[in-house]
């Protein structure tokens, strides 16, 4: 239903988040012009004469199909920072000021919770981690090394623990997650994807930030329901529903900060 000064108050909202004053209309083209981009990206990846129907569904079964285990999850990534860490200095002329760790979400948040997130260092007792979430290791097999290249390095821990005279003050989404979202960019530049598989993992979370800037209008601004958010992004993205209903929940109280 229409809410009166609702278009005024998501515009303030995602202002806010990243201080960019935007209509609905931008936003929403901004999100089809990335949306059409990165389904060619993920056409580029295609094998034989596969078309995009055939790559989404191999990759959305490969999800259900994968035996990984939690302990695999966490390795991989591991694995992944290992290399990133290794490979920063030909990139960045100086290092992260603190070391990063992997810890696990705690059990009893873990339903609720997406992949993962990071927290930066509280002085020398507490280390900067990523902290991932292992539950449904098989989902998450396909975006693992993207998410830990997002949340460690090249991403969030680059940025925050990178040796610069002016640091950042506040939190600003747009530079914050856009740095992160970059760093996706920059980790496959670096080489750092380990297989053709983990690529398209890379591909595959860009369709999901994407589908964001039309699902928040949608539910904001547009009258969408909850379901019906979550139906558009399971035709457009490889996340499972239970991932993908923790995700509309997010954009439904913090519009704006996706």
């Amino acid at each position: 239903m229409d809410i009166e000064g609702g278009k005024d108050c998501f515009s303030d909202a995602a202002e806010w988040w990243t201080t960019l004053r935007l209509s609905q209309e931008e936003i929403e083209t901004i999100g089809e012009r990335l949306m059409h981009d990165t389904r060619n990206q993920l056409m580029a990846t295609a094998d034989n004469n596969e078309t995009f129907s055939d790559i989404m569904t191999r990759l959305r079964a490969s999800q259900k199909q994968h035996g990984t285990t939690s302990a695999e999850l966490i390795k991989i990534s591991e694995v992944a920072l290992a290399r990133a860490d290794k490979k920063i200095s030909a990139m960045f002329s100086k290092q992260a000021s603190t070391e990063l760790r992997i810890v696990e979400l705690p059990e009893h948040m873990q339903a609720s919770f997406p992949a993962g997130r990071y927290t930066p260092s509280e002085g020398d007792n507490e280390p900067a981690a990523y902290v991932i979430n292992p539950s449904r290791p098989g989902e998450r097999r396909l975006m693992a090394e993207v998410i830990a290249f997002h949340e460690g390095l090249p991403g969030h821990h680059l940025f925050l623990a990178y040796p610069r005279e002016t640091p950042s003050s506040g939190y600003n989404s747009g530079i914050l997650e856009g740095w992160a979202i970059y760093a996706e960019f920059v980790a496959d530049e670096m080489g750092l994807y380990s297989s053709p598989y983990d690529r398209q993992g890379m591909i595959t979370k860009h369709l999901w930030a994407t589908s964001r800037l039309i699902v928040e209008p949608g539910l904001h601004l547009r009258g969408w329901s909850r379901e019906d958010a979550i139906t558009f992004m399971l035709d457009n993205t490889v996340m499972s529903r239970t991932e993908i209903e923790i995700e509309v929940d997010r954009y439904i109280a913090m519009p704006g900060q996706s």
